[in-house]
């Protein structure tokens, strides 16, 4: 039900929004829960994007054209994005490598980005490749962009650079097309790599498709990123406290971009009274900022009140600390120390081991 409403909401709530870029508001779809998916099934399909835009060689990618007869699998995001974006694709490619290679190869992932001023084509082939070389990356004029995003329903503004901060819009969605260009399914945000395996196969058992003919962009045998051995949910991961406060559970996502990345950690106040953080340091960066995701929009915070006797996790798609400008690129097996200052004073410094992009941290830590 969730993803129901979610997917409702994506396709309908959008003509408010829309007044503000002048485009016609975006077509309203019939949705129907549907058991056999995971993702939600598409009723009315939705036409895919006419459009022309750069693939990461810089030449021309006529969308339908360069995708007709595939199972075309469209999602709009950008490379420095710290949460969503990562983490869908790299879930994404995990899905796929489960896949035998006769069905990959009817399968197309278009990701474009939704800030082409600083997604270049070059940025965004070498992002890709940190997650799979077979998939598309396409740039362009923003207007343009933002067109093709909303003729399916996806509301985009225009990337507004601010004082110690970027905010960029994205679709949270992945939008999942026929071979006749139709849009038949919606994946949201946190599908896992087992449901997107699992409804990919059924996709293509249902939906039509003709001969595979892969695009230049794909061609190329995948030279996928490995996956690292996820670790365990009982895995060590450090923890530090002072009085009443402790951050347990901290650990930084390999980030896909070389200057951005972002933290996740759980703090527990054990204390009668709230405890206010103000901001976090670290020392791959001079600048870090508190941020919490609210549907495919980011915003940054002042401060992240804990509650007395309550414990507070930093998850993905909900509060992070976005880490911008690094002073040097993480890898697997780095460690990153992350110093949390309180409102009261406090502060608390905790190592937090940079994890693979598709880790997941165990339940929060109580007491």
């Amino acid at each position: 039900m969730p993803r129901l409403l979610a997917a409702l909401m994506l396709l309908t709530a959008l003509a408010a929004c829309g007044g503000s870029t002048g485009a016609a508001d975006p077509p309203v779809r019939l949705i129907r829960p549907s058991s056999e998916f995971h993702g939600t099934w598409l009723q009315e399909p939705l036409a895919k994007p006419d459009v022309t835009l750069t693939d990461t060689s810089g030449k021309a990618f006529k969308l339908r054209e360069r995708t007709a007869g595939r199972l075309t699998l469209l999602f709009f995001g950008y490379t420095h994005c710290p949460d969503i974006c990562p983490t869908t694709m790299a879930d994404l490619a995990s899905a796929l490598r489960e896949m035998p290679a006769a069905d990959r190869d009817k399968i197309s992932v278009v990701f474009t980005t939704t800030d082409p001023g600083r997604d270049t084509p070059e940025v965004i082939r070498s992002w890709l490749a940190s997650f799979d070389s077979s998939f598309v990356g396409l740039t362009g004029d923003f207007a343009t962009i933002q067109t093709a995003a909303e003729s399916v329903g996806i509301a985009l503004e225009r990337p507004t650079p601010g004082a110690g901060d970027y905010e960029v819009t994205h679709g949270g969605q992945i939008i999942a097309f026929d071979g006749d260009h139709q849009g038949r399914l919606i994946f949201s945000s946190g599908t896992s790599s087992a449901e997107f395996t699992a409804d990919l196969r059924r996709l293509l058992e249902r939906i039509p498709l003709t001969a595979p003919n892969p695009p230049s962009a794909a061609t190329a045998p995948s030279t996928s990123k490995s996956p690292s051995a996820a670790p365990s949910a009982s895995a060590a991961v450090p923890s530090s406290g002072s009085g009443d406060l402790r951050v347990t559970d901290a650990y930084v996502p390999e980030p896909a971009s070389p200057d951005v990345a972002a933290a996740y950690f759980t703090i527990t106040n054990s204390g009668g009274r709230p405890a206010v953080l103000s901001g976090v340091r670290t020392d791959v960066s001079e600048m870090s900022m508190l941020h919490e995701t609210m549907g495919t929009k980011m915003r940054h915070l002042a401060s992240v009140t804990v509650p007395p006797h309550s414990t507070l996790t930093f998850s993905r798609g909900h509060y992070h600390v976005m880490i911008e400008s690094l002073t040097r690129r993480l890898r697997e097996g780095d460690t990153v120390k992350l110093t949390l200052s309180f409102e009261d004073g406090q502060e608390i410094t905790v190592d937090a081991p940079v994890m693979s992009v598709g880790y997941r941290p165990p339940s929060p830590s109580q007491g």
